[in-house]
């Protein structure tokens, strides 16, 4: 995703690149996907971090965000955000809505991973 697409948000972005680019943050472990990426962010801004924070894939457009339909074009999605939405929940998920429901693959109220995702 081009980090003119983020608006009027500002991009951290982490890479595990061994020799990333200048412009690239590296999380602390290379390990864990994009969990240690998160992870690395909110310990590295923690005494500083923004009112809302925003957890996306580099990508333009994820099979996992289907806040709208498969894939969700995350251009879209960020210019979309409900900040009040947000105000009122306290947290919402990219992953998928409470209403009308999630997609049958995923079932949030379920401890078991049925689609084979941890």
């Amino acid at each position: 995703m081009q980090l003119t697409s983020c608006g009027s948000f500002t991009a951290f972005v982490y890479t595990t690149d061994v020799r990333p680019e200048l412009q690239y943050l590296q999380p602390r472990v290379i390990a864990g996907l994009e969990f240690c990426a998160c992870l690395s962010y909110l310990l590295d801004y923690y005494d500083a971090l923004p009112q809302y924070s925003l957890f996306l894939h580099a990508t333009e457009d994820q099979w996992h965000n289907d806040v709208f339909s498969k894939p969700t074009n995350q251009p879209d999605t960020l210019r979309s955000l409900r900040m009040e939405n947000i105000n009122a929940a306290g947290y919402v998920s990219l992953r998928c809505k409470p209403h009308p429901g999630c997609p049958p693959d995923i079932e949030p109220t379920t401890p078991a991973a049925p689609d084979g995702h941890v």
